[in-house]
């Protein structure tokens, strides 16, 4: 099936649909620049036959500011079957920043098909979901996470230097209670603002393939301090939604706070590229393993474990590597972290790093939460 369901400027933010009374359409979206500067276009579909939908492509016709027409961008929702009464979030990017840079206001039409329904057998535990904020120094105060929104803007970035440095994250383990060996287990957060509007999406693979009983972990994070949450599971063979009752969305809490002295009292160096003989690394290659390497140091009177998580994304926004060490450092000492990649193709990718307290406790150890924008060229041979 086929329908032109919404016309919406990015600038005013405004839209109305053309067709109301339809069943599959675009509920809510957004606009905004990430931290590699292209301009991405996020929305959730919402299903509201009485029966499932699958393989729903969400095409964005774009405009300039005089209506004059743009290349289309069209991509598939993360969900991949959109059971009735739920959404499915998507995530367009548009590869070109030329055209990026021009966009006034878009058009979205959907096509989609009928889909077996998948059973809720996917379990959500032990989540934790946070806004995490830094401290400022001169008040050893948290600085609030829910600053004002930022809807009116018209192209939000991760990176506004008018808006506090926070970010939100969300982790906890998803588990097989079906009977069956389940591949590729997606985990899908959608981040709302303090008004409720959607704000950005989020996703990684938890676990290729979850046997019967068995759990996966998933450790998700985004460079915007978040108000309302969801979280959707999709394997091959279940999808799940997480629920409160009879909420799916759900409020995001300020993380707890660290002892004054913890917070802060780690600073994580720029990271630097070596190769397996460890010479520096410049230029960055496809198949080509490199080493990422930083040094922790700490201005404690304390020893204090930690955990340093290294997310790497790429330019469409998926994470295409999630690694994390956890340690303990000395009083007033330094420790030195690697950890390997192998990059399988060229592009643009952003290295996200944090120092959390631990995996089960997402406590800031730094209000510096690392972001590293890297180009890999394909290996000429």
């Amino acid at each position: 099936m086929i329908a032109v369901t919404l016309l919406a400027s990015p600038i005013q933010y405004f839209a109305y649909s053309e067709m109301e009374e339809d069943q599959v359409r675009v509920v809510d979206h957004n606009m905004y620049v990430d931290a590699s500067g292209l301009v991405r276009i996020i929305g959730l579909v919402g299903n509201n036959t009485d029966q499932p939908i699958g393989f729903v492509r969400v095409t964005a016709s774009l405009f300039d500011k005089d209506m004059n027409t743009l290349p289309k961008y069209s991509t598939l929702t993360l969900i991949r079957t959109i059971m009735p009464g739920s959404i499915g979030p998507f995530d367009i990017a548009i590869s070109d920043p030329m055209v990026g840079s021009k966009v006034a206001s878009y058009k979205f039409s959907l096509e989609w098909k009928g889909e077996k329904e998948k059973p809720d057998l996917l379990a959500f535990s032990n989540v934790k979901t946070y806004a995490v904020t830094h401290m400022d120094p001169s008040t050893f105060k948290h600085v609030n996470p829910h600053g004002d929104s930022d809807k009116h803007k018209k192209h939000n970035t991760d990176s506004d230097k008018n808006e506090p440095h926070a970010h939100s994250e969300t982790s906890g383990t998803v588990s097989n209670s079906g009977d069956v060996h389940t591949k590729w287990v997606k985990v899908v957060a959608v981040w709302y603002d303090r008004d409720g509007n959607l704000s950005r999406v989020d996703w990684q693979v938890a676990k290729t393939r979850l046997a019967p009983g068995e759990e996966g972990v998933f450790v998700i994070m985004t460079h915007i301090a978040s108000r309302y949450y969801s979280l959707i599971a999709e394997s091959d063979d279940y999808v799940s939604v997480l629920m409160d009752g009879n909420e799916r969305v759900m409020p995001v809490y300020e993380a707890p706070k660290a002892a004054l002295f913890a917070m802060n009292g780690l600073g994580m160096s720029r990271i630097s590229f070596t190769d397996g003989s460890n010479n520096p690394v410049s230029l960055l290659k496809t198949g080509h393993q490199i080493q990422m390497m930083s040094t922790i140091k700490s201005e404690l009177n304390l020893p204090q474990k930690f955990v340093c998580i290294f997310q790497i994304v790429d330019s469409d926004g998926i994470t295409v590597m999630l690694s994390w060490i956890a340690s303990e450092i000395s009083a007033g000492g330094t420790a030195d972290l690697s950890v390997s990649w192998t990059p399988e193709s060229e592009g643009t990718y952003n290295i996200k790093t944090f120092l959390w307290q631990g995996l089960t406790q997402p406590i800031p150890l730094s209000s510096e939460s690392d972001s590293l924008v890297v180009k890999v060229s394909a290996d000429s041979g």
